[in-house]
């Protein structure tokens, strides 16, 4: 699906911020490759949406009423492993992040990213690889060399210590993807 496969990539848009959601879904629906299935503001509603239409990619807020995204990425994760989850929000503190990464989310961008950085976004994580944006990348370089970190690398996920390895060694989001 996606960029190099005559189906659209099939999105899933959580976002509780109503005009932020509906221009979104708007903007999306203008790219021939990509295809808005489902749109809500509710945690509960978008786990539930989510488990019946299966997306091929979940943009999703952590603050939504009713349940939040991290819990949604992690049951995403686990009852529909083929839908990949793009985190889209505001909260990228090391603990967030590492939330995240821990649910299954396959990239994270913040909100104050350009509409070209997360078209970019949607579209690598969309096609299975990691993205992650600017802040996002500074917290993960930071969380991973600094030695007073209150988790050590051997509690972290296999998949974790895999990007954090890369994006230590300066790799770009294309690299790591």
């Amino acid at each position: 699906m996606g960029l190099d496969s005559p189906q659209p990539l099939r999105i899933f848009i959580a976002e509780d911020h109503v005009a932020i959601r509906e221009v979104l879904a708007a903007y999306l629906q203008t790219r021939p490759h990509l295809q808005v299935v489902g749109e809500a503001s509710d945690g509960l509603i978008v786990l539930d949406q989510c488990r019946k239409l299966k997306p091929d990619l979940v943009l999703l807020d952590i603050d939504l009423p009713g349940m939040n995204g991290i819990l949604i990425a992690r049951a995403l994760t686990n009852t529909t492993p083929e839908t990949h989850i793009l985190i889209f929000s505001s909260h990228y503190d090391t603990a967030t992040v590492r939330q995240a990464l821990e649910a299954g989310a396959r990239g994270i961008i913040e909100k104050t990213s350009q509409v070209d950085t997360l078209l970019k976004a949607i579209e690598t994580v969309g096609a299975g690889r990691a993205y992650f944006g600017e802040r996002v990348t500074k917290i993960l370089q930071q969380s991973f060399s600094d030695p007073s970190s209150t988790r050590s690398s051997d509690n972290l996920t296999a998949r974790e210590r895999e990007v954090l390895q890369l994006i230590a060694e300066g790799c770009s989001n294309k690299q790591l993807a």
